[in-house]
């Protein structure tokens, strides 16, 4: 028994199983059933097709085989001849194997030697696998049947049966291996199809196989991923500046799936056990924290993890001030890997917008000064910490931001006078403002005015100013943090003269003669400015004076000194001359009258006629 197909002992459907033989002598055509079945083609010929021969000895018998027919081990022909005399005899020929299936592969798995496994979702474990340059990625099954592998194909690459890298490793059990090369340029957005074609040794029609039957899949990806949209921002009002304190938040969305810590990465070579992935490693830079990496989070997308939107945030801090007086721009370093491992370093430079400035410095004033225009001040060429004003003098505060800031806010005597501030290039600033009597009612020349200050001699210029920049650093300055350390004192009560005495030196104070000394004394409620003291000694036509050298004025240096050059108690004084005018030179005197005018150090004006206080 033979068949028509190329193994001869093992065909198909649509193959012919066939067998020939002779007799010792002639016989009636032979009864034959192949495989138990009817209706065997006989022939009395050597075959199929060749001239009848009309010996009876030689026969030729062959069965067509239909897609119908049960597989059949064992296909044997079972004969009954019988010579002409009526002897008869059965005979069974040698097997041959009918096969017409061709069996479905079993245990059909992938995997690879990447550290990522997940779950796929189909309630077993690590069935999704991941490949990059480099990795090996296995194919693993079993036929129960032997079988040709006709073509292998992975990726759009084809390996045929003379390939290394399909292996027969035991008995019906295969192994399709492939190392991951540079010529991949898929991202790992879907499964990375495979096809295995193979047959049986009887032929069957051809049979592919497109999937596992674990589940199982492999996402090839040689490429690192990309970003779709990077932004930082903090957690500053102004949110593209922070100051110290404030946390700096960096997001990031990639085009594909990151690993983090959330995910499985299996150890080699056993990959038996397993630790958390790596998280990206975010560092951000710009202060002097001793740890620059940042935490991250992963942003859910309508309440589920994609694993592609992230956000990185971390407290910036200096201890000490070290950024320049505007600020410094952060910068930062992403190095993040997606599912299969490629790497991707993203900094500050991917940024497509604007950066976050880090500014620790605070805006304090590079100048801060106050002047008075007050006219004994000017004359006395005074330092900038004793300066003087008096009703209707101005005063001006000129001021340096070290940078652009936000607000800059002026509270002077009191008042909000921000909206007075003048600038024309918004560094550089100054506030005029012109003295008034009625500014006696504000808090700096009552409750405010203490000591060393007093109402009479007057009461500290008082002011506050903030300076906030973009960021928020606030630097708060007032009268005692000029930079010149000027000051200005204002004084607006007059001057009162407690005690006036005018006598001579007589042995009657109250007269005088020729070569005698008339002395008009004044102790003052405050120190008198003494270069303002005028004096007048007045008798009919005589007019005596300081200015023309007549009177001698001696301030009392051991009286309670003031501001400028002033003292408390003065002493004007004369001696009368044989040229004095007396309007009656025969009896009696003529007297003396006096006028004295001056003010006290800021120019608050006093003056008084012929006046003492009773006791002269």
């Amino acid at each position: 028994m033979l068949s028509s197909n190329p193994l001869v002992k093992i065909f198909r459907s649509f193959d012919k199983a066939y067998l020939d033989f002779q007799t010792n002598e002639p016989i009636y055509i032979p009864e034959i059933k192949i495989g138990g079945h009817d209706n065997v083609s006989i022939r009395n010929a050597n075959d199929n097709i060749s001239a009848l021969l009309n010996d009876n000895i030689t026969w030729y018998a062959e069965k067509f085989y239909l897609p119908s027919f049960p597989d059949n081990n064992s296909v044997v022909a079972d004969i009954l001849i019988r010579d002409l005399s009526g002897n008869s005899r059965n005979i069974t020929s040698n097997s041959i194997v009918f096969d017409n299936t061709l069996d479905n592969l079993t245990a059909i798995t992938i995997h690879s030697t990447n550290e990522l496994r997940i779950d796929n979702g189909t309630g077993q474990t690590i069935l999704n696998y991941f490949a990059k340059k480099d990795d090996n990625v296995s194919i693993t099954f079993l036929s129960n049947e032997t079988i040709n592998i006709l073509n292998v194909k992975f990726d759009n690459e084809n390996f045929d049966n003379t390939s290394a890298n399909i292996i027969n490793t035991s008995g019906n059990n295969w192994l399709f291996t492939y190392t991951v090369g540079d010529n991949k340029s898929h991202v790992g957005d879907s499964p990375t199809p495979f096809e295995i074609t193979y047959t049986d040794l009887a032929g069957n029609d051809n049979v592919t196989i497109t999937s596992t039957t674990n589940n199982s899949f492999i996402y090839l990806d040689n490429i690192p991923p990309t970003i779709d949209n990077l932004s930082i921002i903090s957690s500053n009002r102004n949110n593209k500046w922070a100051k110290s304190g404030d946390s700096i938040l960096v997001s990031y969305y990639m085009n594909e799936r990151i690993k983090n810590n959330s995910l499985r990465c299996w150890n080699a070579p056993s990959f038996s056990s397993s630790n958390a992935c790596s998280d990206a490693a975010v560092n951000m830079f710009g202060d002097d924290n001793s740890s620059t990496l940042a935490t991250i989070q992963n942003i859910l997308d309508n309440g589920s993890v994609n694993d592609q939107d992230y956000v990185a945030s971390r407290v910036f801090q200096t201890s000490t001030p070290i950024t320049k007086q505007d600020g410094d721009n952060v910068s930062f370093q992403i190095i993040l890997e997606d599912y299969a491992g490629n790497q991707l370093m993203i900094t500050h430079d991917n940024l497509t917008d604007s950066n976050v400035k880090y500014d620790d410095q605070i805006p304090s004033l590079i100048t801060l000064e106050i002047d008075s225009d007050n006219v004994n001040s000017a004359t006395e060429n005074v330092t900038p910490d004793n300066q003087l004003a008096k009703p209707n003098d101005n005063l001006t505060l000129s001021l340096v931001v070290p940078e652009l800031v936000e607000f800059l806010n002026l509270e002077f005597l009191s008042d909000n006078v921000t909206d007075n501030l003048s600038t024309s290039d918004n560094l550089s600033f100054s506030f005029l403002r012109q003295m008034f009597d009625a500014d006696t009612a504000r808090n700096f020349y009552n409750a405010d005015c203490t000591a060393p200050f007093n109402r009479q001699t007057g009461c500290m210029i008082r002011f506050d100013i903030e300076a906030i920049d973009f960021a928020g650093n606030i630097s708060t300055h007032d009268e005692n943090n000029t930079t010149d350390n000027s000051t200005v004192k204002y004084d607006a009560i007059h001057p009162s003269t407690p005690f006036v005495s005018f006598q001579t030196d007589n042995c009657n104070p109250y007269a005088g003669k020729v070569g005698d000394n008339a002395t008009l004394s004044v102790r003052a409620n405050e120190p008198v400015y003494i270069p303002s003291i005028i004096t007048h000694y007045l008798n009919l036509p005589d007019n005596f004076t300081i200015s023309n050298g007549d009177i001698a004025l001696t301030p009392d240096s051991l009286s309670v000194p003031g501001d400028l050059n002033s003292f408390e108690e003065f002493k004007t004084s004369r001696i009368f001359q044989a040229t004095d005018h007396q309007s009656n030179t025969l009896v009696g005197a003529d007297p003396i009258n006096f006028y004295t005018y001056f003010t006290d150090p800021a120019g608050n004006e006093f003056s008084f006629n012929s006046t003492t206080d009773n006791t002269s």
